[in-house]
C-alpha cells in the first residue's frame, strides 16, 4: 500500500471521460480531498488496492469491465467503502 502522511480523505475516481475525470479531480482537490483517477475498471481496482480510499466514485459505462464489476469486486473487500 502507498502511504500518504497527510490525513486528507482519499477518493478513487474511475471514469473513462478524460475531461470529466479532470474536472471532478480539480473540484475535489479544491475541497481538500486527495484524488486518484483511473480510466478503466482494472486500473481503478489497482488504485483501490494501493491507496485504501475513503470513498470511490465510479462511472457505470467503462471500457472492458464496467462499473458493476468494480462494485462487485469492492464488495469483497474486508472493509466497507462508500461507493457512488
Amino acid at each position: 500500500r502507498l502511504y500518504y502522511p497527510d490525513m486528507s480523505p482519499r477518493i478513487v475516481l474511475i471514469d473513462d471521460e478524460t475531461n470529466l475525470r479532470q474536472n471532478m479531480t480539480d473540484i475535489l482537490e479544491t475541497a481538500g480531498y486527495v484524488v486518484f483517477g483511473a480510466a478503466d475498471a482494472d486500473a481503478g481496482l489497482a488504485l483501490i488496492r494501493d491507496t485504501n480510499p475513503d470513498a470511490i466514485l465510479c462511472d457505470v459505462a467503462l471500457p472492458g469491465n464496467d462499473g458493476f464489476y468494480v462494485l462487485e469486486q469492492v464488495g469483497q473487500l474486508a472493509r466497507v467503502v462508500p461507493f457512488i
